[in-house]
């Protein structure tokens, strides 16, 4: 009877939680239910939690550390079988299911590790090269680093020498070209990919956006180089008959939070720039600077984002998300995704961590999926 009874608080607690975590905008009641599920022993039930969680909050660091955990913990013994298969058996499927496994949680120098080791094992196998560009793209499009397109674009070419009419290859290619703007290129690919697929309508759609672009006036190796170094492809969103009347809305939200972080213990002012707004916070008060206007923080919040990003790129360490910049009592935290930053400058050492915490919750909150800010 005990056991059943604190069953039911149990379920009460998590229902509890699960409701508040539909209407939180931010992304801490969806970390709390998954420490709860965990504390339960539910480890499924948790990473499905975190998985959920992150389709909301895509850039919620505490979701994808409980993804990562509870993948861990459920996938291992399925890895360490594949493994053996990869080890002893010359078929491409193992090696084809543990890269999906490993994209599953963005694992992708594992990936890309599988990949290659089903190049060597059957190095007349096409597959292997292509789950190398499929990987090295889904990372190009992630932190932008052009290395991982050049090399996936020389991956997709060496295959489509040996099989022209290889779609996913063309598929591939085509939408790499259409991302960094070489239309002419990412047309050709489109039409070799239609010759195999007409009724493919992804590579349909590509079609009709293409059609309609200016041709590139530069090579692709400059035209990745300009991907980088803006963080964000050339390709335009559609327009969205409800962003207008939800910009009002979550400018207002965006102000009003950056507003309360200033206010925390510690912290003497924050500022927030992305492509859309720029705001400034002290003391509880928060304004959005005009165009003309200009601010000393945010500058440096735009111009420390900007060479920290090219610099972590160049260096081969993916896309920058976060630096502390001390100097004596006084930190500087910067938080960012693509073009999108969060300064918050504090005096009090002791408060870093309880502050940083904050500013984590605060950008994975303004980038949520629900008319996010983020265009990178």
């Amino acid at each position: 009877m005990i056991r059943f009874l604190r069953r039911l608080q149990h379920r009460g607690q998590l229902n509890r939680l699960r409701e508040r975590a539909d209407v939180d905008s931010f992304p801490r009641s969806y970390v709390e239910l998954c420490r709860a599920l965990l504390g339960l022993g539910e480890s499924a039930s948790a990473m499905e939690t975190a998985r959920e969680g992150l389709e909301r909050f895509p850039h919620s660091e505490d979701l994808r550390d409980i993804l990562r955990h509870t993948w861990r913990q459920t996938k291992t013994l399925r890895i360490e079988q594949l493994r053996r298969q990869c080890h002893e058996c010359q078929d491409e499927l193992p090696f084809a299911e543990l890269v999906q496994i490993y994209l599953e949680c963005e694992e992708y120098d594992e990936a890309i590790e599988v990949a290659e080791e089903l190049s060597r094992r059957l190095p007349e196998s096409l597959r292997g090269p292509l789950m190398q560009a499929d990987v090295l793209l889904r990372r190009f499009y992630k932190d932008h680093v052009a290395a991982d397109a050049r090399r996936a674009v020389a991956l997709l070419k060496r295959v489509t020498d040996d099989r022209e009419g290889d779609f996913e290859a063309n598929f591939l290619l085509a939408r790499v070209y259409h991302y960094v703007g070489a239309t002419s290129k990412a047309l050709f690919h489109v039409y070799r990919a239609l010759d195999v697929e007409p009724d493919h309508e992804e590579s349909r759609a590509l079609h009709r956006l293409l059609i309609n672009m200016p041709l590139e006036d530069g090579d692709e190796n400059l035209l990745f180089r300009a991907v980088e170094e803006r963080d964000r492809g050339n390709t335009q969103r559609a327009a969205d008959p409800e962003a207008a009347a939800a910009e009002a809305s979550r400018r207002l939200e965006l102000k009003k939070n950056l507003g309360r972080l200033s206010q925390l213990v510690g912290v003497t002012r924050a500022a927030f720039v992305s492509d859309d707004w720029t705001f400034v916070a002290e003391n509880g008060e928060c304004r959005l600077l005009e165009e003309d206007a200009t601010d000393a923080l945010c500058d440096i919040a735009r111009g420390f984002r900007a060479a920290a990003a090219l610099s972590t790129k160049r260096m081969g360490l993916g896309s920058f998300h976060s630096s502390q910049l001390m100097a004596g009592d006084h930190t500087l935290q910067f938080h960012a995704v693509g073009r999108t930053v969060l300064l918050v400058e504090s005096d009090k050492p002791a408060r870093i961590d309880v502050i940083k915490q904050e500013c984590v919750d605060f950008v994975a909150s303004c980038l949520r999926k629900s008319g996010e800010l983020l265009h990178a």
